[in-house]
This record gives structure tokens, C-alpha cells and sequence, in this order.
């Protein structure tokens, strides 16, 4: 493999502004060491796509690897997104792994297409009614992912869902809007398309 794919800034998708890159070489070494970093500046510094740069070079020596970010709302998610798309569309250099995948999840309660038939209940009532519904066998967005064998108690995707979901979580950062997209055309349960992408 190519010594610059183990550059760190051979992953940043921009010319840098003043300081991202120690930003970017700071994050990579974070993860590196398997340690805890602060990495602290003004909004619109650049942080988000410093801080994932720095976590690809890593990966890109680790197939294991995996990155968990949680943000407080669903704007910051966003930042994410786009600059996980663009890092997607970056060739880091020759040798480097560039199969990048990445999935923004969201609570089953903001993308339900069944919603709207729904009173309108606590965010834990709505997780009782979707049980309910789908215990049933009334929610079709749900069943037209899995299929239950007669008798048996085990649930399985459905190679129809399987083929979609792959064909979506390798084409593109699996965004809500995304997932929401696929229900629409296929019929499957946004929720359970973001939770598969995830995997």
C-alpha cells in the first residue's frame, strides 16, 4: 500500500484552511492510540470533516474499524452527511481502501410512514403502537422487509430487501431522506432500511 494513504491529510477532500491540518493529523493519531481527544474551535472551522479525515487514515490500516458519532440534532447530522458524501467521492491516493459506508440513523418515531394513522402519542406510546402493528401483522412497511417461516418463531430479511439495501448502502451515505426514498418506491419500513445500512 502507498505511504500516502497513511497520511493523514492524503484523506482531507479540501485544500485546508489555516490549522486543519493539525486538526486532521491530531484526530488520526487519537484514533491511532485508541485514546480521547478535545478537539475544540469556532463553528465553521471545518472540524467535522478534519476529525473524520483523520479517523479514515486510520481505518484505512484497520478493515475493522468502525466510527460512531452522535450528535444532539438533527442539523448537526447533516454536517455529517455532506461531508461524509464528499470524503466518499476523495481518492486519498493509490493503494488506499475507498469503500467508504456510512449510515445516518434516526428514531423509528421521525420516519414511520404509518405516522399519520396514528393519535398522536409520547414518543413511548408510539413504540408500543409500532410493536403492536407489526406483532399483528398490520404493519405491511415492516413485513415487507422480513418473512416468517410457519411454525417457526425466527424472522428473516427478505432477498428482495437484502439486494436493496446492499445496493443503496454501497451507492451513497444512507441518509434519512434516502431511506425514506426506498419506502416510498419498495414499500420497506424506513427504519429497518437505516438499521440494515447500519450493520
Amino acid at each position: 500500500m502507498s505511504t500516502t494513504a497513511f497520511d493523514p491529510m492524503a484523506w482531507f477532500p479540501y485544500t485546508p484552511r489555516p490549522h486543519q491540518d493539525k486538526a486532521v493529523r491530531f484526530s488520526s493519531q487519537i484514533y491511532g492510540e485508541k485514546s480521547v481527544g478535545l478537539l475544540s474551535a469556532d463553528c465553521g472551522v471545518g472540524k467535522t470533516v478534519a476529525v473524520l479525515s483523520g479517523y479514515l487514515a486510520v481505518r484505512s490500516r484497520d478493515a475493522n474499524a468502525r466510527l460512531l458519532v452522535l450528535t444532539r440534532t438533527h442539523s448537526q447530522s447533516k454536517v455529517f452527511e455532506e461531508e461524509l458524501t464528499q470524503l466518499r467521492l476523495h481518492d486519498p491516493g493509490e493503494g488506499a481502501r475507498r469503500d467508504l459506508t456510512a449510515t445516518s440513523m434516526v428514531s423509528r418515531v421521525h420516519v414511520c410512514p404509518m405516522k399519520s394513522q396514528m393519535d398522536q402519542l409520547t414518543t413511548v406510546g408510539f413504540m408500543k403502537q409500532c410493536a403492536k402493528l407489526v406483532k399483528t401483522g398490520r404493519c405491511s412497511y415492516y413485513w415487507n422487509c422480513y418473512t416468517k417461516s410457519k411454525g417457526e418463531a425466527r424472522i428473516a430479511p427478505r432477498p428482495h430487501f437484502r439486494d436493496e439495501v446492499e445496493s443503496l448502502r454501497t451507492s451513497q451515505v444512507v441518509t434519512r431522506e434516502a431511506a425514506e426514498e426506498l419506502s416510498e418506491s419498495s414499500g420497506f419500513c424506513p427504519y429497518e432500511v437505516l438499521r440494515w445500512c447500519a450493520k
